[in-house]
């Protein structure tokens, strides 16, 4: 039996880093998939030079690094520019990815907001979908990050919604109850998907 490869996903603000995190700590190898597109940003890399041949210099700060949030604006206002920056961007991080499993000894857990919609399903033995209530995730979003209310509805009206990422689950975890409850349910996951190994 191969090694045991676990898709975790979601929409933003469902929690699904910090599940991967979690199992992350029991032993999994991580691959976060939006800390793998950063780090693909740098200086000379192939993905870096196919968004400035697409876009434009203009997505470039002064000292030169990729401005997420000049690229998120065009993007998510221009369905058309969406579906362009992904077509760029997927099959690079999908063979990064597959590097990055090659090169580790663990089980591995592939963290990816469009883990569905990018293939990268197609590298897993199970696929987890983490969600939680709606009003949970925009408090939750609100408080971290640097977004209002009107943006982070714009970038949840982009991603798959979860009543249709579940018909891709093998299991779903709802974050909604706190960490406690979360774990609890990912402790369940893990044990179901190695009694079904056995």
């Amino acid at each position: 039996m191969g090694r045991l490869i676990i898709g975790i996903t979601g929409s933003i603000g469902s929690g699904k880093s910090s599940c991967a995190r979690y199992l992350g700590r029991r032993g999994f190898s991580v691959i976060n998939v939006d800390k793998l597109y950063r780090h693909l940003y740098a200086r000379g890399s192939p993905l870096r030079k196919k968004l400035i041949a697409a876009f434009g210099k203009s997505i470039l700060m002064g000292n030169g690094t990729i401005n997420r949030p000049i690229i998120r604006k065009i993007v998510f206002n221009h369905p058309k520019k969406l579906k362009l920056l992904n077509s760029i961007a997927h099959p690079i991080l999908f063979e990064e990815t597959k590097k990055r499993i090659a090169r580790s000894k663990k089980p591995i857990i592939i963290d990816a907001p469009l883990l569905i919609e990018a293939g990268f399903d197609s590298l897993c033995d199970y696929v987890i979908v983490v969600h939680a209530k709606r009003e949970i995730v925009l408090k939750r979003l609100l408080a971290t990050r640097s977004l209002t209310r009107k943006e982070i509805l714009k970038i949840m009206s982009t991603q798959m919604p979860f009543s249709k990422k579940r018909k891709h689950a093998d299991f779903t975890v709802d974050t909604s109850g706190g960490y406690g409850r979360t774990h609890a349910q990912l402790r369940a996951v893990l044990r179901k998907i190695r009694n079904s190994r056995e």
